[in-house]
């Protein structure tokens, strides 16, 4: 897994909401409400521009959205 996308993600989601900035690699963005239906559509636009990658509505899961790992798992998935 590439560190360098984890650290890109990582540092876009602590932009996302007020309360982000104690966000690490592990944290459960579901469970702790660190991601809402507004910051999900904001990161699914970051992550298609910034890695290039096409991310399907089907895609757009709790598991795939769970923590840093498993979003960039995503990326890495998709990515051409």
């Amino acid at each position: 897994m590439s560190d360098e996308k984890q650290t890109k993600i990582l540092e876009f989601i602590r932009t996302l909401k007020s309360g982000n900035e104690s966000v690490d690699a592990d944290t459960d963005l579901i469970a702790t409400g660190s991601l809402d239906s507004l910051s999900v559509m904001e990161l699914v636009a970051f992550l298609t521009d910034e890695f290039e990658v096409k991310i399907a509505a089907a895609d757009v899961t709790p598991t795939n959205l769970r923590n840093v790992a498993t979003l960039t798992a995503l990326v890495e998935a998709r990515s051409v």
